[in-house]
């Protein structure tokens, strides 16, 4: 439906926002271990492939939708705020957002759905205090992190700034396949024994597809 993509894509984008890992990245397109979009639990609890696989009931479904419709209310007016109100904003939505969740799913369901998100994040979430003090990133390591962030970040707006006019499709895949190698590039930093608790964190790797329509193809209503 037309309507839901539009309500979604902006919920996600107001929800990256109140995160400081996300924060320090642009929204991207999902896949190939890339955080925005594909990475934000109420974005992915739109996925029927996430539905199926937390084995989310109908009334749980329904419930989501509700919530994504009633938030988009609370932003109706965000660009008229001011910086300091729209981070206040952010951080109340955040916090509806994650009691919401908590009320919502079952304890399993959303061990599982942080797991899915983690995923889909891949080396990004390594910019995240909680995700850091989890895995027991040292200063050095965070340094490296924000040094490799900071370069790609360069690298991206000069490809961008270069790509004016050229194939959208191609800069957007390759603008993807940049991200990849830079969350893969983050991953390597971690010790032997980052790495098991990040696999323990992230848990079972998740098959299911990850996709998101832009708006205004042939969606109805």
């Amino acid at each position: 439906m037309k309507r839901w993509y539009v309500l979604a894509a902006t919920l996600v984008i107001v929800a990256l926002a109140t995160s400081s890992a996300s924060a320090q990245q642009q929204p991207r397109r999902p896949g190939g271990g890339g955080g925005g979009f594909g990475a934000n639990p109420m974005m992915l609890l739109g996925q029927e492939s996430v539905q199926q696989e937390l084995k989310m009931s109908e009334d749980q479904i329904s419930k989501v939708k509700a919530h994504q419709e009633k938030s988009l209310g609370s932003f109706r007016d965000f660009g008229n705020l001011s910086q300091e109100e729209r981070q206040k904003k952010m951080q109340e939505i955040a916090q509806e957002n994650e009691k919401f969740l908590g009320e919502v799913l079952k304890p399993e369901q959303k061990k599982r759905l942080d797991q899915i998100a983690l995923q889909q994040r891949g080396g990004d979430a390594l910019t995240d205090p909680k995700v850091q003090t989890a895995l027991g990133i040292t200063d050095d390591q965070k340094e490296k992190i924000k040094a490799i962030q900071e370069d790609f970040r360069k690298t991206l707006g000069d490809l961008r700034s270069a790509g004016g006019g050229g194939d959208r499709a191609e800069m957007a895949k390759k603008m993807q396949e940049m991200r990849t190698a830079n969350s893969e590039k983050m991953l390597k930093l971690l010790t032997d024994d980052q790495k098991k608790k990040w696999e323990e964190m992230a848990g079972p790797k998740f098959t299911g597809k990850i996709e998101f329509r832009r708006p205004g193809g042939n969606n109805n209503n």
